[in-house]
């Protein structure tokens, strides 16, 4: 489980390193342009009822933990629910 960072200034430190890496910047923007230009695509066939479904009924039955394999905006939108 992630946890919050012990000092924030050191955090943003090492994120901002972190995108100073040409390599590093470069990777996560081809792959933010390549999501954007084909998310419809690759959520098309996900049963979007279903899948809510299938998390009341997690829910109902006292989950503690739902692994979700998908990119975040999908996954912070069944979070929601």
């Amino acid at each position: 489980m992630h946890s919050a960072p012990k000092n924030y200034s050191e955090y943003h430190k090492q994120l901002g390193e972190a995108l100073e890496d040409k390599f590093l910047r470069n990777t996560l923007d081809t792959f933010a342009v390549a999501y954007r230009a084909n998310r419809e695509t690759i959520f098309k066939e996900v049963d979007e009822r279903g899948l809510i479904a299938q998390i009341a009924d997690a829910k109902d039955n006292g989950a503690d933990l739902v692994f979700l394999p998908m990119y975040y905006d999908a996954a912070a939108l069944i979070f929601t629910q």
